[in-house]
């Protein structure tokens, strides 16, 4: 799993500055992946997801959402895990990522806990 922290985990509890809506709420402004990122690493990386502490793979002011795109692919067969909570998870390679999704039936989406393991060197 490859895991974006971008620090927005600290916003968690607040709504809008976690996802900083304009006035309208239509619009959100947040960190994410851009599509040349996400087809980069599709090219270069083995990988079987895709993590991030924002709202969404995309960045906020997405509108077509490709990250989502891109990787629902069914030729592409990644899954992605959004609104994490990263602010104790140290950087760099040494961390494995464990998701425990719930098991629903035919659910586009679901809940998940995901563990955080430091691995030791």
């Amino acid at each position: 799993m490859i895991v974006m922290k971008t620090g927005w985990s600290s916003r968690l509890r607040d709504r809008d500055s976690y996802i900083q809506p304009n006035e309208d709420g239509t619009v959100f402004h947040f960190p994410g992946f851009s599509e040349e990122s996400a087809q980069w690493l599709l090219d270069n990386r083995d990988f079987v997801a895709l993590g991030i502490d924002t709202a969404s793979l995309d960045v906020g002011t997405s509108t077509d959402y490709m990250v989502h795109q891109i990787l629902l692919n069914p030729s592409v067969n990644k899954y992605f895990i959004e609104n994490l909570n990263l602010e104790e998870v140290p950087e760099g390679k040494d961390v494995v990522f464990v998701s425990l999704p719930m098991k629903v039936e035919d659910a586009p989406e679901t809940p998940t806990r995901v563990l955080a393991i430091l691995q030791e060197s």
